[in-house]
């Protein structure tokens, strides 16, 4: 219920997401603090909803990828994109535990952000246990923080390790979107990769039958600097194993060139699960060019890959 002073497009999109369990967007001690979009205060009509509304809603559910974490000193890289550029291929939300990264670029629909603007946003879901009559139903949000500026991070505890949030790289006038790290106690502080070499990391919606080669002969040894000429037919997989001195801080594998579809997979200790996002690299970028980047902590026993 309002009156007519409040009625705007702004505050009909606002009430009417209440009907859909979207609840306030709070900021600091401020129920509408968060002006960024439209559950918070604002009188703004072009504005997104943030990460976790558009994840209760069901929106961009293609564009919205579910990080868990599990290794300790070890970061993985995705590119985020802004929800206006939705269709061009990559992600839009991102969904570590109970936060959501969301890059709030200033254009096109959200062109009225109000805050915050060109920045990724970080929101934390709060009452997310849906019909519990102790708690509310609706889906309220926290905006915990921002990051504007390459180094800026974020951390917080998480599963008896501390979740760390750095961006690396950021394109505030085109689609490339901004490039994360996120992983546990480490950022990504790594000079020998440029950003035109990340890439979004998807899992299949399909897996084909496999074949798995070598067998008898086991993994083929690589080492340090190789170059490997692959080939193989369609739905085999080869596996490589490299040896990781322990003075070693970062593992880089790249495969290029030729023709097909091949996909990277890497995994510690383990052979990689195909097609699993579970895997310590994990690739399934349209082509053959693909980049693994893997930061080890400072002090590490020799490691096989």
């Amino acid at each position: 219920v309002y009156t007519q002073e409040y009625f705007v497009p702004s505050t009909i999109m606002h009430e009417m997401a209440h009907n859909y369990m979207l609840g306030h967007a709070v900021e600091g001690s401020n129920i509408y603090g968060d002006s960024t979009g439209l559950m918070g205060g604002g009188w703004n009509t072009e504005r997104c909803f943030n990460g976790m509304n558009m994840y209760v809603l069901g929106w961009y559910e293609s564009e919205t990828l579910e990080v868990t974490l599990t290794r300790s000193n070890s970061a993985s890289l995705h590119t985020l994109k802004s929800v206006v550029d939705s269709g061009t291929g990559g992600i839009v939300n991102i969904k570590v535990g109970r936060y959501y990264l969301t890059y709030n670029m200033a254009k096109s629909f959200n062109s009225q952000t109000e805050e915050y603007l060109n920045a990724v946003l970080v929101h934390e879901g709060i009452d997310v246990s849906f019909g519990n009559s102790t708690l509310s139903a609706y889906s309220h949000t926290n905006l915990t923080c921002h990051l504007s500026t390459i180094g800026d991070n974020f951390s917080t505890a998480y599963r008896e390790d501390t979740l760390v949030v750095e961006l690396c790289s950021i394109d505030k006038v085109g689609t490339m979107g901004a490039t994360l790290s996120i992983g546990l106690g480490v950022g990504c502080s790594f000079s020998d990769v440029k950003a035109g070499d990340l890439v979004v990391q998807q899992e299949p919606t399909a897996a084909p039958t496999i074949t798995q080669e070598p067998t008898a002969s086991g993994p083929i040894p690589l080492t340090d600097g190789e170059l490997q000429h692959v080939s193989g037919e369609q739905n085999t997989v080869k596996h490589f194993l490299l040896v990781v001195s322990p003075d070693a801080t970062f593992v880089n594998c790249t495969m290029y060139g030729g023709t097909g579809e091949g996909d990277l997979m890497a995994n510690w200790f383990s052979p990689p699960a195909l097609f699993s996002l579970d895997n310590d690299c994990y690739q399934f970028k349209y082509g053959n060019d693909e980049h693994c980047y893997m930061p080890l902590p400072l002090a590490h026993p020799e490691q096989s890959l």
